[in-house]
C-alpha cells in the first residue's frame, strides 16, 4: 500500500494555495506542519507535528510546546496521532517523548528503495512506520554516495511499490514539488529567494525533470493500478487489529 505524506518547511499561505490548487493527491494524506496554517482544514487530511529538534534534553516538553505553537492539542477530542521531526532528528529519548506526550506513531527512519516495509513497535510505546522514499532524500544520495551509481527519480522506486507486498512511505516538501527541484544545487541556488523573501516557490519551477515530474509519474502509476492513499495513523496496526 502506498501513503503519500507532505512535509511542510518553509512553505507559507500564497505557495500552500496554489499547491492544493495544483497538486492532485489521490485519496488521503498526510501534512507535517513546520508552523501553523490556521486558514487550512487540510481538506480531509491528515495534520500533525513537524518539529525541529535543535536541543534533545527535554524532548517531551518540545513537542508539547510545539504542537501547542501550530493549534494542535494534544489533549483535545481529536489529538495529532503522529509525529516526524525536521530532518528525521531521532533518538529512544524522543520516541519515548513521543509516546508520553500521548503520540501512537512517529515516521522517521528511512529505507530507500526497500522493498516488504513493515511498521514495527518501537520499545519505547509507540509504532515507527517508514518512509521508502523521501524527495531530497533520493536526490542527495547522488552526492553523498557518488560510488553506488543512484540515479534520482528511478522509475523502479515507482515499480517496487506498486508491486511488492509491503508499506511504501512517500514523503515529499510542497517546497520541492513547488520548485519541481532536480537535485540539492538547484534548490540552493534558489533557496533564499522563498525562504529568506518567503516568496512563491512556484515562481522559481524548475523547466526540465524533477521532483514534481517523479510526483506525476507516481500518481499516474497510481491510478493506472486502481491505488489510493490513506493518512498514516490508518495504517496503526493496534487500529487494524494487527497489534
Amino acid at each position: 500500500m502506498i501513503y503519500l505524506t507532505f512535509d511542510t518547511d518553509h512553505m507559507y499561505a500564497e505557495g500552500m494555495t496554489q499547491f492544493f490548487d495544483t497538486i492532485e493527491i489521490p485519496g488521503k494524506g498526510t501534512f507535517f506542519l513546520w508552523k501553523p496554517f490556521p486558514e487550512y482544514d487540510w481538506r480531509g487530511h491528515e495534520a500533525a507535528p513537524h518539529p525541529h529538534y535543535e536541543d534533545v534534553r527535554d524532548p517531551e516538553i518540545l513537542l508539547r510546546e510545539y504542537s501547542a505553537s501550530i493549534g494542535m492539542d494534544l489533549t483535545g477530542k481529536n489529538p495529532p496521532l503522529g509525529v516526524r521531526t525536521h530532518s528525521c532528528v531521532t533518538s529512544h529519548m524522543i520516541s519515548l517523548a513521543a509516546k508520553d506526550a500521548g503520540f501512537k506513531y512517529t515516521s522517521m527512519t528511512t529505507r530507500l528503495g526497500e522493498t516488504r516495509i513493515k511498521p514495527y513497535r518501537e520499545p519505547w510505546g509507540v509504532w515507527e512506520l517508514p518512509i521508502y522514499y523521501m524527495d531530497n532524500m533520493d536526490f542527495c544520495t547522488v552526492e553523498n554516495w557518488p560510488e553506488i551509481g543512484h540515479r534520482p527519480f528511478s522509475k523502479e522506486l515507482i515499480d517496487k511499490a506498486i508491486t511488492e507486498p509491503g508499506l511504501y512511505v512517500f514523503d515529499f516538501h510542497p517546497l520541492h514539488l513547488a520548485l519541481n527541484s532536480p537535485n540539492f544545487s538547484y534548490y540552493q541556488s534558489v533557496k533564499a529567494n522563498v525562504i529568506g523573501n518567503k516568496g512563491n516557490p512556484f515562481d522559481y519551477s524548475y523547466d526540465g525533470y524533477g521532483t514534481r515530474n517523479f510526483y506525476m509519474d507516481l500518481l499516474s502509476a497510481m491510478k493506472k493500478n486502481g491505488l489510493e492513499s490513506q493518512k498514516l495513523s490508518s495504517l496503526l496496526p493496534v487500529a487494524n487489529g494487527i497489534g
